[in-house]
């Protein structure tokens, strides 16, 4: 794991702990290259801001205009919409053809083969689910418009300018100095993690990076040194729905709160790493924390736990209120939204929500608010007049991860 906490200019704390490589016991540093997964995004997001700086597309241009035969299902999808993941179009890591084929390099057009005719989750524009293949159709424009491939603009017109010297297209052949290893957690010990192939996670997870160049890459964004601080607004804009929801996500970045600081953050996680990157614009204040292991450490947590030190936030511990048999009936159900489904049980005076990405534990906080017994960041809110909750929102320190119905 390394660590980056720096306040303005002044640099408080960057540095390594434990290994980047185990078997070589190569200890790691601030100068260790991680792949970042998902905090890939706002690379990409950045990368379509500059280009619309340019005049050379808009953001709400038609898909189809840079990616001309795509199935669009006979709806208008645009750029915009890839951002901020209100698109509709399935993410390739949910769609099941993809299981089992992520060790292949497959070409633009298998990728696209696997996705683009899945049934859309929703009408585009009316709904948000987070979703890796926008982003990978994002780096499809990037390289349509640029007449580049995907990493070399990036390396071309973001890294290089920037200064980022220890960022890279986290491709496979290259020798990258200081690059880790990654690993996982199977049968209680360390494993080397599965092979990946990088090339499916264009877009949305194909960066390496260390904690110092993301530090760096923060700052230019929020001082207009990348692109305009007008464009750099709509990317930490919070996402308006038509129904009047407002979801924690802009373009590539998430904005939330910490204890009443605002926070613009993102997480990433791909086979054998996971990081989180955290700005605090009104303190000053940026974390990075990226780890060479998948679980059972959570960067995000860690990050947080190091801005309330620098912020001077105190730790905060979950209320444990009795739950009545009332209660717990109003809540325990089945919740969804496309094919994405969240099962929710109780288990005497806590309730247990089983989707996708998370397996919490939740203590009754009154009100139809649980909250996560292992940290009271992360909770689930339920909603609706009747005998039976029938919404329900994942809320992870201000960032509304899921908001769902209840199914029939």
């Amino acid at each position: 794991m390394s660590i980056a906490l720096v306040r303005g200019s002044d640099v408080i704390l960057a540095k390594g702990y434990g290994y980047a490589d185990l078997e070589n016991e190569v200890p790691a540093t601030q100068h260790t290259v991680y792949r970042i997964g998902s905090i890939t995004k706002q690379f990409t997001a950045g990368a379509i801001l500059q280009l619309a700086e340019q005049g050379q597309l808009r953001l709400d241009d038609e898909i189809t205009r840079y990616l001309p035969g795509y199935d669009t299902h006979g709806y208008r999808i645009t750029i915009r919409q890839l951002l901020n993941h209100t698109s509709g179009i399935r993410g390739f890591t949910e769609v099941s053809a993809f299981q089992g084929r992520d060790r292949l390099d497959l070409s633009p057009d298998s990728m696209l083969a696997l996705f683009q005719h899945e049934p859309l989750d929703f009408v585009p524009g009316t709904g948000y689910v987070y979703s890796n293949s926008a982003y990978y159709l994002l780096a499809r424009i990037i390289q349509r418009v640029s007449g580049q491939s995907y990493g070399n603009y990036l390396r071309e017109h973001v890294f290089m300018p920037l200064g980022l010297n220890e960022t890279y297209s986290c491709d496979d052949a290259p020798i990258i100095s200081h690059r880790a290893r990654g690993y996982t957690f199977g049968e209680g010990e360390l494993q080397n993690a599965p092979y990946l192939s990088m090339l499916p996670p264009t877009g949305g997870g194909s960066i390496c990076s260390t904690v110092l160049d993301l530090v760096t890459w923060t700052r230019a964004l929020a001082e207009g040194r990348f692109i305009s601080h007008a464009s750099y607004a709509q990317m930490t804009t919070p996402l308006s729905l038509p129904d009047g929801r407002i979801l924690g996500y802009g373009y590539g970045l998430a904005i939330s709160t910490l204890a009443g600081h605002l926070e613009i953050a993102h997480a990433g996680t791909i086979s054998g790493f996971s990081g989180y990157s955290a700005f605090y614009p009104r303190d000053s204040i940026t974390v990075v924390v990226l780890c060479n292991t998948l679980g059972p450490v959570f960067p995000g947590l860690l990050a947080r736990a190091i801005a309330r030190r620098a912020l001077s936030v105190p730790v905060e511990s979950p209320k444990r209120i009795p739950l009545s048999p009332d209660e717990r009936a109003r809540v325990v159900g089945t919740y969804g939204a496309g094919r994405l489904q969240i099962a929710v049980s109780d288990v005497r005076d806590t309730l247990k929500v089983n989707d996708l990405f998370f397996d919490e534990v939740y203590l009754y906080q009154g009100h139809d608010v649980f909250a996560s017994a292992r940290n009271p960041e992360i909770r689930a809110v339920f909603s609706g007049r009747g005998r039976h909750a029938d919404r329900l929102v994942l809320d992870m320190a201000g960032l509304r991860v899921y908001d769902v119905v209840r199914a029939p």
